[in-house]
C-alpha cells in the first residue's frame, strides 16, 4: 500500500516513501517502489512500515502490527 513504507537514509540525507503497491519477488522478498519526499538529518538508516502494509505471518497468517524507525540493516 502506498505510503505504508518509509525509509530514512542517513548517507543520502533523504526520506523515501512507498508510492505503489509492493510486488512479491519471492516468498520472502518484496519489491517496493520508493520516492524521495524530504531531507533527513538523522545518523542512522531506518524503516517504518505500518500495519497497512498487509504483511502477515508465514506460519498462521496473523496480521503484523508494524514497526516505527526500525534500525537498518536489520539482523
Amino acid at each position: 500500500m502506498p505510503g505504508a513504507i518509509v525509509v530514512k537514509q542517513a548517507a543520502l540525507g533523504a526520506i523515501y516513501n512507498g508510492v505503489a503497491p509492493a510486488t512479491l519477488a519471492t516468498p520472502t522478498t518484496v519489491v517496493i517502489v520508493l520516492e524521495f519526499t524530504d531531507e533527513y538529518f538523522g545518523a542512522t538508516d531506518t524503516l517504518s512500515a505500518s500495519a497497512a502494509t498487509g504483511i502477515v505471518a508465514v506460519d498462521d497468517g496473523g496480521a503484523w502490527s508494524g514497526a516505527i524507525d526500525l534500525q537498518l540493516p536489520f539482523p
